[in-house]
């Protein structure tokens, strides 16, 4: 069953801000060698700390600053 749009084009924008949360928890699973639900931890870390900037262009967040990839970083983020 389809859901009905309220406002034209918002089901496609929210289906693209799904796969772009997908994607960045990809990114962050490769650099850790962890799995999909270690990255979406990360996410949700990173999005509650404002460190994300979202990129619907390209499909994916990017963080604000190159050291929140760093490796140590991002275990930090997942242990948190």
């Amino acid at each position: 069953m389809a859901t009905k749009e309220t406002i034209t084009g918002t089901r496609v924008f929210g289906e693209r801000l799904a796969q772009c949360q997908i994607n960045f928890a990809d990114q962050v699973a490769k650099v850790l060698g962890a799995d999909r639900a270690a990255g979406l931890k990360v996410f949700e870390v990173y999005r509650k700390a404002k460190v994300l900037k979202i990129d619907t262009c390209n499909v994916t967040y990017t963080v604000k600053h190159g050291a929140f990839w760093n490796i140590e970083v991002l275990r930090r983020a997942l242990a948190s």
